[in-house]
């Protein structure tokens, strides 16, 4: 999709970034008035739409274009590497702004879910956050926006509108916070480099995974 895209003209591009907007505009409103709020997979119709609008401006249009099944290019040892290395650093930063905040306000600053956190909602959180989220997600601040992004503002403004978009999101869904801010930037500087979905899709869903736990360990041990 990447060499695809920037083969199309100026005109077959900016039709493609409009879909694009409207599609991150209609998920942002349905999230931030609440419309349909965690009503099943109805979000994959955005990058579904996308997808059949790549069909028809995309000359000689293979599914293979879409680049759903892209193995990145890096190999997933690569990524196994580097994603250790990286969230290492990232939770060192998380874990000292959390004790730092915590320290200020006089008390921990974990949401109140975090301490009844039982096999049932660990169960819901591994279905929702841990698959559902990581897919959908993905699709729609990666997937949909980076390539396109790309051909008209290059790698670096594409990362930070990607991962800006992506912190803004939760906080419609009434769940800001440092972890999804520093994420949202680290998930698209992932699909930029590999040029695969499934490495954001992977790291996000594991991201999501570690805090369920975390979650889980408060409420075993408060």
């Amino acid at each position: 999709m990447f060499i695809e895209l920037d083969q199309l003209s100026v005109e077959k591009r900016n039709l493609l970034l409009c879909i694009v907007f409207l599609g991150v505009l209609i998920y942002f409103g349905c999230y931030a008035f609440g419309f349909w709020r965690g009503a099943g997979y109805w979000e994959l119709l955005l990058p579904g739409s996308y997808a059949l609008s790549l069909a028809f401006v995309i000359p000689n249009f293979r599914p293979s274009a879409l680049q759903l099944w892209t193995a990145p290019e890096q190999g997933f040892l690569y990524w196994a590497k580097i994603t250790t290395i990286i969230a290492c650093i990232l939770s060192a930063v998380i874990a000292l702004f959390i004790g730092l905040y915590g320290f200020a306000l006089g008390h921990p600053i974990f949401p109140d879910m975090a301490y009844q956190f039982g096999s049932a909602q660990f169960i819901f959180w591994l279905k929702y956050a841990c698959i559902r989220a990581p897919i959908i997600e993905e699709l729609i601040f990666r997937w949909m926006l980076c390539p396109i992004f790309l051909t008209k503002w290059g790698k670096w403004p594409t990362i930070f509108c990607s991962g800006a978009l992506f912190a803004s999101v939760h906080v419609a869904y009434g769940n800001p916070s440092i972890d999804n801010f520093l994420a949202g930037y680290f998930l698209a500087w992932a699909f930029v480099k590999s040029k695969s979905i499934w490495v954001p899709i992977v790291l996000h869903a594991l991201g999501n995974l570690c805090v369920g736990l975390i979650f889980l360990g408060l409420t075993f041990f408060n």
